[in-house]
């Protein structure tokens, strides 16, 4: 397991996009657990299933601490991972259509579970989400031409793919989960308007 706690911004130079500052941003903090780890042969980025669990809910929070981490989420140029994972590069012999098309053709993040309180009842509700089809056929595939391993250290992981959860924290009232969130690449241009210290911890 390993926590990300930093403060956070919008790039004033670009606008849209967040960026880790030493003030004069909002704190923000994300719990990630490795579920799974899909090594690939030497000189080529590894992938990882990850649990996510953010305490905080501020704009690309997830997308920003992993890039930060330095395991950017699979197919997310805006903050540095412009991977894609295709079946040719899993399997061994691949004879597939020339014009392949990624597993995965989207930002691999999926939100799978929301927990919050009603607003009259303050009861406690979760609603889920399964996985998508093109998550699923991803780690299927994953599976059958990789060993998966059990949790490492996320400093040690060349690239991964992740499930995320995000529970109630004594800041927030509303929680989810994400299910479903694939990253690759040891690269990382995450924004940054300053330098900070904390680029996450491990535990």
């Amino acid at each position: 397991e390993f926590t990300v706690d930093l403060v956070m911004k919008e790039d004033e130079a670009r606008p849209g996009v967040m960026g880790v500052v030493k003030r004069h941003g909002k704190a923000s903090r994300t719990d990630f657990t490795v579920r799974e780890k899909f090594p690939q042969p030497a000189g080529r980025a590894g992938f990882a299933w990850l649990e996510c669990r953010p305490l905080t809910g501020r704009p690309h929070q997830i997308r920003l601490h992993l890039a930060v981490a330095g395991t950017p989420i699979l197919s997310d140029p805006l903050y540095g991972n412009e991977a894609r994972l295709r079946l040719s590069d899993l399997k061994r012999g691949y004879k597939g259509r020339a014009d392949e098309k990624p597993l995965i053709d989207r930002l691999a993040l999926h939100a799978g579970g929301l927990t919050f309180a009603h607003p009259l009842s303050r009861e406690k509700i979760t609603l889920t989400a399964p996985l998508p089809n093109d998550l699923e056929v991803a780690l299927k595939y994953l599976r059958k031409f990789t060993r998966p391993s059990g949790p490492v250290r996320a400093r040690r992981i060349a690239g991964a793919c992740a499930s995320c959860r995000w529970w109630p924290s004594s800041r927030s009232s509303s929680s989810g989960r994400w299910a479903g969130s694939f990253w690759s690449g040891s690269s990382t241009r995450a924004s940054r308007s300053g330098t900070t210290r904390a680029s996450g911890r491990c535990r």
